[in-house]
């Protein structure tokens, strides 16, 4: 349930970098958009009130909205759950053919199928069934769309002259949810309730919360390439056209058309807000991603753009750029590069697009950039954390590499490569992956992650939102340290095997279990343990 929360206060702002690149999904109807057109969130859409979105149901619609082949917009996602659950994640409806649940309201077959286990499976060991974890349940709901939209495609492209190829896709979506595929090759046949009651309050809300008009917006593919720094989509615009960032900062708007004039390049990603576990980046519209070929050439001028920005960093604004696997903290007064873990990839090494993030001020003037570049830039530079990296030895979960408690920049931290957007820092994650290795030996399966670093926004929102004592005060967290760890899989239950095996040998690899989390404590919690590190 958890992860519900990341990123909440950052995305407020959320979500028009939909707009940014639209890949046609085939089979459109005349007078429908050609891809996945979303004007975002307006800003009264999120609230407290009857007719807005709670903040808690943000980042689930997001999920679904980018975790399909398709894109779907935010609006439409937030408005179906709305429709259809009410944005419970555990609201079930019974009916003759068995019922159906969870926030998109999905059957037991229609679950298993695209799941591949039924409505009780719990696989990440949290003691929810997974189709009541809003975000599982977001990233399968849009799977099993996917599937229905190929249907429609096909349907489409293959009776041209049928009412169905006259309606939008989003349209014939909520249709065959609600009433059945055969409803959608019968369209515009389809049943009162449906037509008169289903559609017209999903579209209210839809048009309401993001000025979507439902009929008249067909859905198309995801965009392509990833942004390493937290795993999500790149934001890129179409080549050789004007750039189109999403709704970044001014300041980094012109930044950006400064370096774009300066070496010619268009292919410039900006604004995302998914998956992000840096608020103060991409998703506040503070960061750019400056996309360069993956070969000698490539290599060549991504020098010289990061030349470029570090010799210009004041003019242009720059807090850090990464690029080739190295970091500089330009606005601390950094002239060297630091070496950053090999994360497995090339795109997550950064040796395809120069990563630049922005300042929150608009102090510098990026008119004022100059050509040139002085600073070292080697061919290669050995991994591993530089001057921010926790020194070896033994020592309590508090401050390293002078960040604040849960504003520990993605970047500087390490993947739990089984547990997506999971972090810690980078020696916690090398013990943990030892650590793991032998508990699957023994079990058979991966550690259940249910946490891991903390931000400082979703610190606050635990705090609020949990009962007393369940929830560390903002900003003194030890997951905000990226040295924390929330386990399922047996571990989060005082005497199984699992947990028993914890107690006898995750000291071995540097993780203890706190006293106060121990059995008989007052807020004893069996699945909390965290990283100490080992004697050198």
């Amino acid at each position: 349930m958890k992860k519900a929360v990341v990123g909440v206060i950052a995305i407020i702002l959320v979500i028009p970098l939909l707009v940014v690149i639209l890949f046609s999904g085939g089979g459109c109807a005349d007078g429908a958009e050609p891809g996945p057109s979303d004007p975002g969130l307006k800003d009264d859409a999120i609230g407290n009130g009857a007719d807005q979105i709670p903040e808690k149901a943000v980042p689930w619609a997001e999920k679904a909205a980018n975790s399909g082949k398709y894109r779907y917009s935010v609006a439409f996602v937030a408005a179906d759950m709305f429709a259809e659950s009410g944005f419970d994640p555990a609201a079930a409806v019974g009916d003759s053919n068995g019922g159906t649940k969870g926030l998109t309201q999905i059957n037991n077959a229609n679950w298993k199928h695209i799941y591949g286990h039924d409505w009780n499976a719990d696989e990440d060991g949290n003691g929810t069934p997974d189709i009541e974890d809003p975000l599982i349940h977001a990233e399968y709901a849009a799977k099993l769309w996917d599937e229905q939209i190929d249907q429609i495609h096909k349907f489409k492209k293959d009776n041209p002259d049928s009412g169905a190829a006259e309606a939008s896709d989003l349209e014939l979506l909520l249709v065959a949810h609600n009433a059945g595929f055969g409803r959608v090759e019968s369209y515009p046949d389809i049943p009162d309730s449906t037509r008169n009651t289903y559609i017209p309050k999903i579209t209210k809300w839809a048009k309401r919360w993001g000025g979507l008009d439902i009929k008249k917006t067909n859905v198309g593919g995801q965009p392509k390439g990833v942004d390493a720094q937290a795993g999500g989509d790149v934001v890129r615009p179409q080549k050789n056209s004007d750039l189109n960032l999403g709704p970044v900062k001014p300041h980094v708007q012109e930044a950006a058309e400064v370096i774009s004039e300066e070496f010619g390049i268009t292919d410039i990603g900006g604004y995302r807000s998914s998956g992000s576990r840096d608020p103060n980046g991409h998703p506040a519209g503070l960061a750019i991603d400056v996309m360069v070929p993956l070969d000698g050439k490539g290599k060549k001028q991504g020098d010289e753009v990061a030349k470029y920005v570090i010799d210009n960093h004041k003019e242009l604004n720059v807090k850090y750029l990464i690029w080739y696997q190295r970091i500089m903290n330009v606005d601390r007064g950094e002239t060297k590069w630091r070496g950053m873990d090999d994360r497995g990839s090339d795109t997550q090494n950064h040796k395809d697009h120069v990563h630049i993030s922005f300042n929150a001020s608009d102090d510098g003037d990026p008119g004022e950039a100059k050509g040139g570049g002085s600073v070292d830039l080697p061919d290669e530079c050995p991994a591993g954390g530089g001057d921010d990296a926790p020194k070896g030895g033994k020592n309590k979960p508090g401050p390293w590499g002078g960040h604040d408690n849960g504003r520990i920049p993605t970047d500087e931290l390490k993947a739990i490569p089984w547990a997506k957007d999971e972090y810690l820092r980078s020696d916690a994650t090398d013990s943990l992956i030892k650590m793991n290795n032998d508990f699957k030996k023994k079990f058979g399966t991966d550690m259940g992650i249910t946490d891991a670093y903390r931000d400082y926004e979703e610190q606050e929102y635990l705090y609020k939102t949990k009962p007393p004592g369940m929830a560390a005060t903002p900003g003194k967290s030890n997951h905000g340290w990226a040295l924390a760890v929330d386990y399922g899989t047996g571990i989060n239950r005082f005497g199984t095997p699992q947990h028993k095996w914890m107690k006898d040998n995750a000291g071995k690899y540097g993780w203890q279990h706190p006293e106060w989390a121990r059995e008989g404590q007052k807020n004893a919690e069996a699945w909390h343990w965290e990283y100490y590190g080992l004697d050198k």
